[in-house]
Order: C-alpha cells, then sequence, then structure tokens
C-alpha cells in the first residue's frame, strides 16, 4: 500500500497486490475445528462489548456534541474521499484448484493465472482524475 499521509485530500490511495498463489481445495481436504471457531466468535463479541461498553462512557464525558459532530464530519467526510479515490492494480495472480475426494483414484486439478489489471477513478468523460468531492457517482475504470 502506498498511503500518502502527509496529502490524503488531495492524492488516491494506491494499494498493490503483486504474486499471489492460491490453492483451493474442497471442505473435506480441509481441517475444521469447530469448537475453536465457537471460541473465537465469542472471542470477536467480547471485544465488540467491551469496544461500545468504552465509546459509551466516553460520550458521557464532558465533550460537546457540536465539536464531536464536527469532528465526526470531517472524519466521515476524509474517508469518503480515499474510498473514492482508491486505486487498485492487481499483478500475477495464481489460482490453482485441486480435487482429490470428488473421483478417488483420479485426482483432479485445473488453475488459472491472472497477468493482471488495475482500477482507478475517472471523471464523466472516463478521464483518470482525483474526486475533490463526494459525487453523486463514482466512476472506476478497470
Amino acid at each position: 500500500m502506498k498511503i500518502p499521509w502527509t496529502s490524503l485530500g488531495s492524492t488516491p490511495v494506491e494499494i498493490f497486490v503483486e504474486d499471489v498463489f492460491l490453492l483451493v481445495i474442497p471442505g473435506a481436504e480441509s481441517k475444521v475445528d469447530l469448537e475453536e471457531d465457537e471460541r473465537r466468535a465469542q472471542a470477536a463479541k467480547q471485544e465488540r462489548l467491551a469496544s461500545a461498553e468504552l465509546l459509551q462512557s466516553r460520550g458521557k464525558m464532558d465533550v460537546s456534541a457540536e465539536e464531536s459532530t464536527k469532528q465526526q464530519g470531517f472524519a466521515q467526510a476524509l474517508i469518503t474521499k480515499i474510498t473514492n479515490n482508491v486505486q487498485v492494480t492487481v499483478k500475477n495472480i495464481h489460482i490453482r484448484y485441486e480435487d482429490k475426494l470428488s473421483c478417488p483414484g483420479h485426482p483432479f486439478a485445473a488453475g488459472f493465472t491472472l497477468a493482471g489489471f488495475s482500477a482507478h477513478t475517472t471523471d464523466g468523460n472516463w478521464q483518470k482524475t482525483f474526486l475533490q468531492s463526494s459525487a453523486e457517482a463514482v466512476h472506476k475504470v478497470c
């Protein structure tokens, strides 16, 4: 990721994904621990609950509502601007599917490679641009 920390409001965030090799297998071949999944789900719920309680207790402090609304408005506008202008570049992705279960004794494998693609924000005329404000429609070219 290339994040322009000093100019987030005027320069796009760029995400580069390169050289990914993904192996996909049928679910029966993978080892699933249902108890571990349940423990993780419970831990995530407890963490969200603790975060909500912390936010609620902070909300009771003597921060004026107008000030917090202004900060939330600025943060929301900045997040919208960043997501509207994010650029993604993907290169050299290989996905392979292996199946030993469907036809025992005759394993099957297939794969494909994606050389690359990119996505960036454009204006109404499909010219690469940086959106300064929240537009009604955001155009992306891939």
